[in-house]
């Protein structure tokens, strides 16, 4: 099952597989575009472009109505509006097609599932798969429980469904539904030659707002481009190498950064043609398992992109559990949560911060499958691989009920290293000096006067109960440099908390060519309202008489 995460720029989609009960099925008349021979080759849908719109422009085959009816009448009596779709028809014949030529009858694996669907030009992130399955006959309707319960639990307004006829005469039914949430104003080709431009031209749906472009490039490295205030907007960016460009389209909605639309373009290079891996679709690990493969997963990824390792912090990975309870228990993936807020909120009722927070969610069946739809989500990739973070927690959840699936959710912070604050001080005078340099002003020459009023307000920040404000440091700073009047003719103060001491060493008033003289204080420790190991950085600057 592919079920999106989502990080705080984005979430990633899934499919979701539900087996029906057995149950007689509707029967409809036998033809090319109905079902499958029975026990023959599968095949492959196959579509020039993707033309995903929100409009209703295609009407499901007269063989298919009855289905298509029984679906939309279950729909309506969970207040969905399922609105037939050619690109979801096509991948759930090609799934249905699969299933009852396999000699067990299997569904296939999730990146098979996600393989047929964008070959059938299919760009939704969110599909969910329901199979069923029974003799030929009249009967009851194929829209049985699983479906119902998945249209409760989700949003989807798209189905498109496919049937098979297996060697024995067994018939085989998908049900593949989606939100659709985006509507492309042009169609964008599958396959592009070098030197192509990739435009993706569309309007986001009601309720959507900020898109922004995400494109995990050939080598694997990631671009993000933020695309405006919507609901229109254009994205286009040239194609120089041959190879796949995955691109994701992510929005901000009522649960937070949202991905809204997933799918690979191909530059000079032919489509992969999907494998025959069947599914998994029960659990076999428990959630302390699965966290534990995907800690070591995330550090494999990151040494593979020449990144440095991140570490376990134990009271992050609970943030990130209860998270991910909450979501097991309430039936979401997303990463507002009406009963615990923001992952801005949550962070703060562990009383973590950081400068740097990005989170990934996702559902499915086992620890790799959970890692490999985040690394395949251009959005969720660069959060794992973000060169920013330090840090991760990592929770898990098992949904109830038969045919539950795993919950999980990553957090990723950026915890400040120790710092020398006399180094620290040294390295930012330097850092200041060669900027003036290059822009004509003479270099600062350091003085222990204003150093001593600097390093004891960039103590004070850490220090006292309760912890004095920003504001009232420099305050402080201020009243004490008015001893130094008669050396200088003006002596101003500058304070701010940074993750990095150097973070600090390209301010504007810094370049001044009035100023001559500087002191540096630089301290570094913990207080709720700011990151871990926290760095206040405090400038006391001299103008000569």
């Amino acid at each position: 099952m592919i079920r999106t995460s989502e990080s705080i720029d984005s979430n990633r989609s899934s499919v979701r597989i539900r087996p029906a009960s057995l149950l007689p099925l509707v029967v409809a008349a036998a033809c090319a575009s109905a079902g499958g021979a029975g026990g023959g080759r599968a095949s492959v849908p196959y579509v020039p472009s993707y033309s995903a719109r929100t409009d209703s422009t295609w009407a499901a085959p007269a063989a298919m109505a009855p289905y298509y009816t029984a679906v939309t009448r279950a729909a309506s009596q969970t207040s969905h509006a399922l609105s037939p779709d050619s690109s979801l028809a096509l991948s759930a014949q090609a799934i249905a097609e699969r299933i009852a030529a396999d000699g067990a009858h299997r569904t296939p694996a999730i990146p098979v599932i996600q393989a047929l669907s964008w070959a059938a030009g299919v760009i939704d992130p969110l599909p969910a798969v329901v199979v069923a399955r029974g003799s030929a006959g009249t009967g009851a309707d194929i829209a049985n429980a699983a479906v119902t319960q998945e249209l409760q639990n989700d949003a989807h307004n798209r189905v498109g469904i496919g049937r098979a006829v297996g060697a024995n005469g067994e018939q085989f039914v998908v049900v593949m539904m989606s939100q659709r949430r985006l509507s492309l104003q042009l169609p964008v080709p599958r396959t592009l030659t070098s030197g192509a431009r990739l435009i993706v031209n569309a309007t986001l749906a009601s309720g959507l707002r900020n898109p922004e472009l995400a494109v995990t490039h050939p080598d694997g490295h990631t671009e993000r481009f933020p695309l405006g205030e919507g609901p229109q907007f254009v994205g286009q960016m040239p194609v120089r190498v041959r190879g796949t460009y995955q691109i994701e389209v992510v929005a901000e909605g009522e649960g937070g950064a949202t991905i809204i639309a997933n799918f690979p373009v191909y530059v000079d290079t032919t489509p992969p043609t999907p494998s025959a891996a069947t599914a998994q679709t029960n659990v076999t690990e428990t959630p302390p398992q699965v966290e534990q493969s995907v800690m070591a997963l995330v550090n494999e990824a990151r040494r593979a992109a020449g990144r440095a390792p991140v570490a376990l912090m134990p009271a992050l990975s609970q943030v990130a559990r209860l998270h991910s309870q909450d979501m097991a228990q309430n039936h979401f993936v997303a990463h507002n949560s009406r009963t615990n807020g923001t992952p801005g909120d949550r962070l703060r009722r562990g009383n973590l911060s950081s400068g740097v927070v990005l989170e990934n969610v996702a559902r499915g069946y086992n620890a790799r499958e959970l890692h490999e739809g985040l690394m395949a989500s251009p959005g969720h990739r660069s959060n794992l691989l973000s060169e920013h973070v330090t840090h991760v927690g990592i929770g898990a959840a098992l949904e109830a009920g038969p045919g539950g699936a795993l919950l999980l959710t990553e957090d990723f912070i950026e915890v400040n290293a120790q710092v020398d604050p006399a180094a620290a001080s040294q390295q930012l005078l330097e850092m200041i000096n060669r900027d003036r340099t290059r822009r004509g002003a003479a270099a600062l020459q350091s003085r222990p006067q204003l150093a001593e009023v600097a390093n004891t307000a960039a103590r004070a920040f850490f220090e006292g109960t309760p912890r004095p404000t920003q504001q009232s440091v420099v305050n402080n700073a201020n009243t004490a440099v008015n001893r130094f009047g008669l050396i200088f003719r003006r002596v101003s103060v500058l304070a701010m908390v940074v993750t990095r001491p150097t973070d600090a060493g390209g301010l504007d008033p810094l370049r001044d060519p009035a100023i001559g003289s500087i002191g540096i204080g630089v301290a570094q420790g913990a207080r709720p309202d700011a990151p871990p190991n926290a760095v206040f950085v405090v400038y006391v600057l001299g103008y000569p008489r």
